[in-house]
């Protein structure tokens, strides 16, 4: 026998949009993963303890910015509610653990608990013949792109509590945003407020970006308090994925083609170079060895006729023209080796332009056929949507 101590505890995980197939009976591997604009939701489990049935206010910290929550709760006597991340259109990429709070008060105190992260061993084709084995993870983790847009937003037309009397009718103003090919006509269903399971579709115009939706509180049977619901629907369209990755393969691969067309420019007018060096030098080579030939049969003839100045004179001249010789010979040498060297590493420079090239030529193919319209069908969650429904004073 111990004391009674009501309490709870949570468990976050990934909720795996519906299948497509109403019929199907998989259970998803699933991973949170947002991209701008969109909305995605976590369901959280609570396990209740010794008589325990208030309501659970959810929450979620460690959000990077531009990633905000909606108003999530787990209604009294409930053991599961939905909590929906939103990203904006300017959000960042991120990566990173992310972790859900419940708070509650039990008699006169205000309990927080952070829930354990969730998630299932493997995928399972059919639940009906094989069972799903769930386990705990060490953390929730959240993947967040800004390099893609959600395919369709669904928001209310002004982010506020919207409010009515019991028993009329009250309508919300919504704005849908489409990007890419998705115009197909979209039937919208309330969903996460049991009052509204038998709000009736609403069905908008795949040529239109705006709608309302009525909800007639006389019908739906809504008690005065503060309600927080959401859209859903399915819908086909065609999917690419990051295109702009795929205009930025193609932007460097032309730019890498044009590297390597100067590159190759450069390679050719640097063999040209290495051309005339060599032959400069070898014609300096014939200069200099015909210079030394003078300037020996002048020697020779020097010092046959010592007494003979006009001989001593034209050796002296031949000798000064043997080094210069030499020496345009040297330079001319060092010249060669330069335009070698010049020549090698601009032929160097071409083979790994070649190979970059080739390389930003492939990333850019596989970028185009990952961005290649494809056929889907999505599941599109609006942004959780607040109505106040005040008592009917007359009454």
């Amino acid at each position: 026998m111990r004391k009674e101590t009501p309490d709870f505890r949570l468990v976050a995980l990934p909720q795996a949009p519906p299948p497509v197939n109403k019929d199907a009976k998989e259970a998803l591997l699933w991973t949170p993963l947002l991209r701008r604009g969109e909305t995605v939701p976590i369901k959280v489990l609570a396990f209740r303890r010794d008589n325990f049935d208030g309501e659970i206010q959810l929450g979620v910290e460690g959000l990077p910015r531009g990633v905000t929550f909606g108003a999530g709760k787990i209604e009294t006597n409930k053991n599961s509610g939905l909590l929906f991340l939103t990203a904006a259109e300017d959000v960042e990429n991120w990566f990173g653990p992310i972790t859900v709070v419940g708070k509650a008060r039990v008699a006169e105190s205000e309990f927080m608990r952070e829930a354990r992260a969730g998630a299932i061993s493997w995928a399972v084709p059919d639940y009906n013949n094989e069972a799903v084995q769930p386990r705990l993870t060490r953390e929730l983790f959240l993947t967040v792109s800004s390099a893609e847009s959600a395919p369709i937003t669904i928001e209310p037309a002004e982010n506020r509590i919207w409010e009515a009397v019991s028993g009329q009718k009250l309508q919300i103003p919504l704005k849908l945003t489409r990007r890419g090919e998705f115009n197909e006509i979209m039937k919208l269903k309330a969903a996460g407020v049991a009052g509204l399971d038998g709000l009736k579709e609403l069905v908008v115009d795949g040529k239109t970006n705006v709608a309302a939706l009525e909800i007639d509180l006389g019908q739906q049977k809504l008690s005065a308090g503060t309600y927080t619901f959401y859209l859903q629907a399915q819908t086909k369209g065609k999917y690419r994925n990051n295109p702009e990755a795929a205009k930025e393969a193609d932007e460097a691969s032309k730019q890498a083609e044009k590297l390597a067309v100067d590159l190759a420019a450069e390679a050719k007018k640097a063999a040209e170079m290495t051309a005339d060096a060599a032959k400069a030098a070898e014609e300096a080579a014939i200069q200099a060895k015909a210079a030394a030939a003078e300037f020996t049969a002048a020697r020779t003839a020097a010092e046959n006729s010592p007494a003979d100045s006009e001989l001593t004179a034209a050796r002296d001249a031949a000798e000064n023209e043997s080094e210069a010789a030499v020496e345009k010979e040297h330079l001319a040498a060092e010249a060669k080796t330069a335009a070698d060297r010049a020549a090698e590493e601009a032929s160097a420079k071409v083979k790994e332009a070649e190979a970059k090239k080739t390389a930003a030529a492939n990333r850019a193919k596989a970028a185009n056929e990952r961005a290649k319209p494809r056929d889907v069908t999505i599941t599109v969650y609006s942004v959780p949507i607040s109505i106040q429904v005040k008592a009917d004073e007359k009454k």
